[in-house]
């Protein structure tokens, strides 16, 4: 998604390049698209990526079952209220430092005991 509205942004610089005068209609249409393309479709796909990671979470256990239901919350939010406030697109990269954070913190015994 990222690279269609690089694409698009890429297109308008040079039309607007080749007239001394871009188009209002024409930006404003680029723009809109550009828009959506990268906090709409982006952070819903970012919302599906959460979902089929917090089901193997919890189909696994590899992590706790409070997280895997915290991933499922926010991934919800990003599915539903993406249309309504742009600032719902920050859920995504806090929820990435979270688990990153967890990650790094937490101790995890090792599976298979050493020889």
């Amino acid at each position: 998604m990222t690279f269609v509205s690089t694409a698009i942004a890429g297109g308008l610089l040079a039309v607007s390049r080749l007239t001394n005068v871009p188009q209002n209609d024409l930006v404003f249409f680029g723009r809109e698209v550009m828009l959506h393309v990268n906090n709409v479709y982006g952070v819903r796909m970012a919302g599906v990526f959460m979902i089929s990671l917090g089901t193997i979470w919890l189909r696994t256990g590899l992590m706790p079952r409070w997280l895997a239901v915290a991933t499922y919350a926010l991934s919800l939010t990003l599915l539903v209220v993406v249309s309504f406030s742009l600032w719902v697109t920050l859920v995504f990269p806090a929820w990435v430092m979270v688990i990153s954070v967890y990650i790094l913190t937490v101790d995890r015994p090792p599976s298979i005991p050493p020889d």
